[in-house]
């Protein structure tokens, strides 16, 4: 069985083309200076369409997870964190852990980690960072 592929189209290329280049990318503002996560076509801030794709640092705080023990189908191996991680430049992004996935506490430092997902396509998972970043 084959995991889940995530939609591909006209507005999010640009952040599965960066995942592939191993490159976390979000939408700026021009107008009022923020990034948004997930793609959309105006700022939800201010709704300008003065919007771009930047590159940014991958780096993140541990917000919230749940370990899951029973995977959704045979494709996923489990156990597996689900998690939320407060991107460095505001945005919140939910992923996965990789690596240990008892090992996780919420304030933990994270970066981005780019996983093969099948088909083509890479994803950003996020890895503990132990230290500072």
């Amino acid at each position: 069985m084959q995991k889940i592929l995530p939609p591909i189209n006209e507005l999010t290329k640009p952040f599965y083309d960066g995942c592939l280049q191993n490159e976390l990318r979000l939408q700026f503002c021009d107008s009022c200076e923020i990034h948004q996560y997930y793609p959309r076509i105006v700022c939800y801030k201010c709704g300008g369409e003065k919007i771009r794709w930047v590159r940014v640092s991958g780096r993140a705080v541990l917000t919230s997870f749940t370990v899951v023990r029973r995977s959704l189908t045979e494709a996923y191996d489990a156990p597996y964190t689900v998690l939320l991680a407060s991107l460095e430049e505001g945005p919140c992004m939910m992923s996965q852990l990789t690596g240990n996935t008892d090992e996780c506490s919420i304030g933990d430092s994270l970066i981005v980690d780019f996983v093969d997902w099948g088909s083509g396509i890479k994803l950003p998972l996020f890895k503990r960072l132990t230290g500072n970043y």
